[in-house]
């Protein structure tokens, strides 16, 4: 499955964007700052500091959305 990074993706528009682009086929993979309350997608957290994590979630991404 190709993996789609959605930064800033927790709100109305990223959760929105990730659920059309599941029904596409797509693996939409959330990048934020804060933990969204329900979601069923995969959730990497980032502080904006230092690099953790969510780096390792680039790796074999397809695409990158900026929100």
């Amino acid at each position: 499955m190709k993996k789609i990074i959605i930064t800033g993706g927790t709100g109305f528009i990223g959760i929105s964007l990730a659920g059309h682009l599941a029904k596409l086929g797509f693996h939409p993979v959330l990048i934020a700052r804060h933990t969204p309350i329900k979601t069923e997608f995969d959730f990497v957290k980032w502080d904006g500091f230092q690099l953790g994590e969510w780096t390792q979630a680039l790796n074999g991404a397809l695409a990158i959305v900026n929100l």
